[in-house]
């Protein structure tokens, strides 16, 4: 069963998504640097999950993720995450500046999340992927 609010904000969420990517296309956007959203979007949350204190006694797809990690994962998933800026920032400077700000909603997401739960999950994560991503997109909507 889900509540109200979550029918809710799933409608909110597709359609911030589907009016983002409907102005983007009518202006004729260049949708091939779009494509590196989602690649930002699991880096910055990777360094996330890697970094923010896991909730206790979370047995789910979040403990399997950290069980193995390595410092070098970190590094990676850094190192993705500024190529993918460095790009935006080539192809274009206002989604450079996009970027930052969808990661630090994003960040901030994440951290509340932390706070109010006493750490974070997949769930938690997952959530964080689709916020990056929807503001991603309504922001480069917005400046483009």
């Amino acid at each position: 069963t889900v509540g109200a609010f979550s029918v809710i904000s799933v409608c909110l969420l597709l359609l911030v998504d589907f009016s983002s990517l409907y102005v983007l296309y009518s202006q004729n956007t260049d949708f091939l640097s779009f494509i590196l959203i989602p690649f930002a979007s699991r880096a910055f949350i990777a360094v996330v999950l890697f970094t923010f204190k896991p909730l206790e006694n979370n047995k789910g797809l979040l403990f399997f993720f950290r069980d193995g990690m390595k410092k070098y994962h970190i590094v990676l998933c850094i190192v993705q995450f500024v190529v993918v800026a460095a790009v935006f920032a080539l192809i274009n400077l206002n989604l450079f500046y996009a970027l930052m700000l969808s990661s630090v909603i994003s960040f901030l997401v994440c951290k509340t999340a932390e706070r109010l739960l006493g750490g974070i999950n997949g769930d938690v994560t997952g959530g964080g992927i689709i916020v990056f991503e929807a503001f991603m997109y309504f922001i480069s909507a917005l400046v483009l």
